[in-house]
C-alpha cells in the first residue's frame, strides 16, 4: 500500500505517441535556419519573445508542469523522439504560443544556427561554388541571393556576349569597390588557365546569415539556411562518375541532356568542367561554347561517342 502511495506522487511522464517518432539522423531535421525540429532548450529561443517568456506562457496554459512536458504538450503535436533525443517540431509550438499569449501572431520565429564556420575570418576569399555547400544550397541557388541582394550582375557585360563569363555574371561595383571581390587566375584544365572572381567569404556569409549590419547595406542583408558542409567530390571523381552519362547522351543525340550535364559541371566550377572535357578526350575549351554539342564537328562527335 505504502509503495502505491509513493508511485502515485511520482509527477507524471508524458509519452510520445508512435506518430512523433521520426527516423534518420537529428541533424536531418535541426539543420537551417529555420528547422522543422530543435532540443527543447533550443526550441524556446527560436522565436521573437525571449525563452524565459515562452516558458512561462507554456506554464501557464498548462504545457509545462515544475519545467516538464504534460501530455498537453503532446495532443499540440509538438514533441517528437528522433534517434532516442527529444525535440520540439517549431511550428507546432509556434500555434500553442500565439493561441496561449495575448501577443498572437505578432510572435514569430527567428533565425537560428547561425554560427559561421570557425576557420573562416575577413580576408579569406573563395568561389560561389565553395560558398554554397556552407548553405545547403547548389551554387545557382547562392547565386540568384546574390544577384537579389545587389552583390551579384545577372551578366558580365565586359566579356564576349555569348560567352560563359558573360553569362556567369560578375560582382557588383559596390561589392568590388569595398574589396569584397577580386580576380584570380585558377587551372581549370591541364596547362589551361582562366581568371575567376572570389567573394570575401566572411563578408558574404555573414550577409546572409543575417549577422552584419554596416558596412553592409540593408537590401543585402538576406538570411539564408546554414547547413553542415558537404564537400563536393575532387574534379577526377566526378568527370569519371559523369562521363559515361554524358556519353550515352552523345550516342542518342540527346543534346538537351548533354547541356544539362555539362551546365551541372560548370555550376560546380570550371575545374569541374574542364576536368569533364579532359575525362571525355574534347580539346580544351570546348564547354566554353553554350553551344558547344551542337558546334562538335562529325570527326569530334563520332570519336566522342564511341569512348
Amino acid at each position: 500500500m505504502k509503495a502505491e502511495q509513493k508511485r502515485s506522487h511520482k509527477p507524471s511522464q508524458a509519452r510520445v505517441p508512435l506518430s512523433g517518432h521520426l527516423r534518420g539522423a537529428p541533424e536531418r531535421y535541426t539543420a537551417g535556419a529555420y528547422p522543422e525540429l530543435l532540443p527543447p532548450r533550443e526550441a524556446i529561443q527560436a522565436y521573437s519573445i525571449p525563452a524565459a517568456e515562452v516558458a512561462q506562457i507554456l506554464t501557464s496554459a498548462g504545457y509545462l508542469k515544475d519545467g516538464r512536458p504534460t501530455q498537453k504538450l503532446d495532443k499540440a503535436q509538438v514533441r517528437a523522439i528522433c534517434d532516442k533525443k527529444p525535440l520540439w517540431n517549431l511550428n507546432s509550438l509556434l500555434r500553442v504560443l500565439r493561441r496561449a499569449s495575448k501577443q498572437g501572431d505578432s510572435i514569430q520565429k527567428v533565425p537560428v544556427n547561425q554560427n559561421l564556420p570557425e576557420n573562416l575570418k575577413p580576408g579569406v576569399f573563395a568561389t560561389i561554388e565553395k560558398l554554397a555547400p556552407y548553405f545547403g544550397v547548389e551554387p545557382f541557388v547562392l547565386k540568384g541571393k546574390l544577384i537579389r541582394g545587389g552583390w551579384w550582375r545577372k551578366k558580365n557585360k565586359s566579356a564576349p556576349k555569348n560567352s560563359r563569363d558573360y553569362h556567369y555574371g560578375a560582382p557588383s561595383p559596390w561589392v568590388i569597390k569595398k574589396g569584397y571581390a577580386r580576380r584570380q587566375e585558377v587551372e581549370i584544365a591541364e596547362g589551361v588557365k582562366a581568371t575567376i572572381w572570389l567573394l570575401d567569404a566572411w563578408h558574404v556569409m555573414s550577409t546572409f546569415a543575417g549577422l552584419v549590419g554596416s558596412p553592409i547595406p540593408k537590401h543585402a542583408v538576406i538570411p539564408l539556411d546554414m547547413h553542415p558542409v558537404v564537400a563536393p567530390p575532387d574534379e577526377a571523381t566526378y568527370a569519371a562518375k559523369v562521363k559515361p552519362a554524358l556519353l550515352k547522351a552523345a550516342k542518342k543525340s540527346d543534346y538537351k541532356e548533354m547541356h544539362r550535364i555539362v551546365a551541372h559541371a560548370w555550376r560546380l566550377g570550371p575545374m569541374y568542367a574542364g576536368a569533364l572535357e579532359k575525362a571525355c578526350g574534347l580539346p580544351v575549351g570546348t564547354f566554353q561554347d553554350e553551344k558547344w554539342a551542337n558546334k562538335l564537328t562529325m570527326s569530334q562527335r563520332k570519336k566522342f561517342a564511341c569512348r
